[in-house]
């Protein structure tokens, strides 16, 4: 999932809440006020809370297990490029006078 898509999931549960938070006032005969903080609250809840569909981690755990995945994958990369990129492209440039000082 990219970064603008993740964003758009966020937008879409805050104009859900609002909209539900808004019907439920309405039902309930209250303010809005009133009843955003308990629709938070089980926003909230689910985020924190393991679920059996997602192995039993929390929404949370899986954000944080792919942000650290993603993180390993780029040092891993990182190194890579470092260790074995880059002496060889430093040879090959030496091996055919690209860094001999000449234009």
């Amino acid at each position: 999932m990219s970064i603008a898509e993740a964003a758009l999931y966020g937008d879409l549960v805050k104009y859900l809440s609002d909209r539900w938070a808004e019907q439920a006032a309405e039902f309930n005969e209250t303010a809005f006020g009133e009843e955003r903080p308990q629709i938070d609250e089980l926003i909230r809840t689910w985020f924190f809370t393991p679920q059996p569909d997602l192995h039993g981690l929390t929404s949370r755990a899986i954000i944080r297990n792919e942000e650290l995945t993603i993180d390993l994958l780029l040092d891993l990369a990182f190194g890579i490029v470092y260790k074995l990129v880059y002496p060889l492209l430093c040879f090959f440039c030496c091996d055919h006078g690209l860094f001999s000082g000449r234009p």
